[in-house]
């Protein structure tokens, strides 16, 4: 009967280290605090897009599902609100070779469409605040390099907010501005420019099981 217990109880204990959430802060400990107005959303354009690769080493062998992003706000004018659309891919890319370089993405890869609200106001105090973004889709992170897409459809322009960045050997996250809107299927028609990394956080969960 103690026996019965005993393997009962390991095997709960087991389920229950399995289904633990688990937070990815990548870039957060790099001493870098610089910050840019354009990754992941450019308010200088009425609408932008960027993609940002993060790698299977980052990532840290995490693999599952992916329920929220964070990004690291360095500086916040006032509390403003963008609509924007996210998408994430599992990728073999390793880089961008320049302002054109895009991934393939489709509306198959959207986990987010709606309202993000900046947390200001606040300055002059670095990593005071994140933006955290709960995701409608919870993606299935399969442990290899992960891209993250962030389509600005808010079609205003300001100049109210800046991410914490982190600096990468090579370059891994690309943006372009403009004041019409983009389609991220047809990104190949979208010139850009390469970009640090926003420092950013991930949390992940159990991997979602097939119906």
């Amino acid at each position: 009967m103690k026996k019965i217990v005993l393997i009962v109880m390991c095997v709960f204990a087991m389920n229950w280290g399995y289904a633990q959430e688990v937070e990815v802060s990548i870039g957060t400990d790099s001493g870098d605090y610089s910050y840019d107005y354009s990754v992941p959303f450019e308010e200088y354009n009425m609408y932008s897009v960027s993609q940002q690769i993060y790698t299977a080493e980052e990532m840290g062998g995490n693999i599952g599902s992916i329920t929220k992003v964070s990004f690291k706000l360095v500086y916040c004018v006032d509390a403003s609100v963008r609509n924007v659309d996210i998408y994430m891919i599992n990728t073999d890319k390793e880089s961008f070779n320049s302002g054109s370089d895009w991934a393939d993405v489709s509306e198959a890869d959207l986990v987010y469409s709606g309202e993000v609200t900046y947390p200001g106001p606040f300055s002059g105090d670095y990593g005071m605040a994140w933006l955290d973004i709960e995701l409608q889709t919870p993606f299935n992170y399969e442990g290899g390099n992960l891209l993250i897409c962030c389509n600005d459809r808010t079609g205003a322009n300001a100049l109210e907010a800046g991410f914490a960045q982190y600096n990468t050997d090579e370059s891994r996250a690309i943006l372009a501005g403009s004041g019409t809107e983009f389609n991220v299927s047809e990104l190949y028609f979208a010139s850009g420019s390469v970009r640090y990394n926003n420092q950013i956080k991930f949390v992940v969960g159990p991997a979602n099981e097939d119906p």
